[in-house]
């Protein structure tokens, strides 16, 4: 009696599966978004339909989504630490060295009476001087330059000599003049006037001087009238580059 009754209750729990697998297998499916299904109010079983079907009377319908809802953001993390500095690099190489160079600016007056030599400026081991004399019958001025190593300088520029109404430019060849060591040496030609009557003469110089030590580049304008403390005069300036 057993035996049967147990045999009675397997064979319907399968029938039960079956029909549930092919209620499954049957029916149509659902949109991927939301599962709708009819499950019997006595045994609970379940069966898959379309949204649009309707159940049983023993049957409620349900349904289920596949995708739950969104859950609530987290909480914000907290801020990482900064990271160390670098290590400094290493220093770059040292510069080549700038080529030494030295500016100079003049301007002086000289007397005719006292046969004056003015200091103008020194610049690679030669002293410049101005000088302003009487001479004979008239009245002198120019540069004159005193190297302590023997040297050269190259020299020319333009004389004007107004004279009354006549104007008259008096283009002067350029000097090439060696410099002893230790002697003064005129490097400009000379500006000359009558005194008296008195004539001013104006004279625009330029120069170069080469000693073993620097090259020096000069301009100046000269003037130079009658006699008394201010008769000659020299304005200009000089550059001298180391060599």
């Amino acid at each position: 009696m057993h035996h049967r009754h147990f045999k009675r209750v397997g064979a319907t729990a399968l029938l039960a599966i079956a029909g549930l697998l092919g209620s499954l297998l049957i029916a149509p499916a659902a949109p991927a978004s939301t599962i709708n299904a009819c499950q019997a109010k006595k045994g609970g079983a379940i069966r898959v339909i379309t949204s649009k079907a309707k159940c049983k009377k023993t049957e409620k319908k349900i349904k289920w989504n596949t995708t739950g809802s969104a859950g609530k953001n987290g909480t914000n993390g907290s801020n990482g630490t900064n990271g160390t500095n670098g290590s400094n690099g290493a220093a770059g190489a040292t510069g080549l060295p700038g080529q030494p160079q030295k500016s100079f600016q003049f301007s002086v007056t000289g007397d005719t009476a006292n046969s004056t030599f003015v200091p103008l400026f020194s610049a690679g081991g030669v002293n410049y001087e101005f000088n302003c004399s009487f001479i004979l019958v008239a009245d002198g001025t120019g540069i004159f330059a005193t190297p302590s190593a023997a040297g050269t300088a190259l020299a020319g520029g333009i004389i004007e000599r107004p004279g009354g109404a006549a104007v008259t430019t008096d283009p002067q060849q350029v000097f090439n003049t060696d410099l002893p060591a230790g002697t003064a040496t005129n490097i400009t030609p000379q500006l000359t006037t009558t005194s008296p009557p008195s004539i001013t003469t104006h004279g625009y110089w330029t120069a170069t001087v080469m000693t073993p030590s620097a090259t020096t580049y000069i301009t100046a304008y000269q003037s130079v009238s009658g006699t008394g403390p201010t008769a000659c005069t020299i304005t200009g300036s000089a550059f001298s580059v180391a060599t």
